[in-house]
């Protein structure tokens, strides 16, 4: 469906972004194989935003493309969550939570945005009166 490579996809580039954040912030417990459930979780959930982020792109229709995305939007919001409670439980500082959550809300807003532009109706179609 897509003529451009899925790195150039911006929806793409900030959940791969987000990723990273994440794993820079719990590096030292990745390493040490002590992460806590709640990292397990955050991972998983930034994990199966790309890979539905991906297989949107990877679609063979714009429909297609909308469900997965639609499909993210959820996981994105989850993950939020998850950062929020793990800052409450301490196990990440202010300083830490509050790049991540920004991340956070850049992703949702990209995946929202690009669901937005694949669901308006074509030029005209809005315009048109019914025969």
């Amino acid at each position: 469906m897509n003529s451009f490579s899925y790195e150039d996809f911006e929806c793409w580039q900030e959940a791969r972004e987000l990723m990273y954040r994440i794993y820079k912030c719990f590096q030292e417990e990745l390493d040490n194989h002590c992460e806590s459930p709640l990292v397990e979780c955050m991972i998983d959930a930034v994990l199966s935003m790309m890979e539905k982020v991906l297989g949107g792109w990877s679609s063979a229709s714009t429909e297609e493309f909308v469900d997965y995305l639609e499909k993210a939007r959820p996981l994105c919001m989850r993950l939020m969550a998850f950062l929020q409670v793990s800052a409450d439980q301490k196990e990440i500082t202010p300083e830490q939570h509050a790049p991540l959550k920004v991340q956070c809300q850049k992703t949702l807003k990209c995946v929202e945005d690009y669901l937005a532009t694949l669901q308006k109706p074509p030029d005209g179609a809005a315009d048109s009166d019914p025969p």
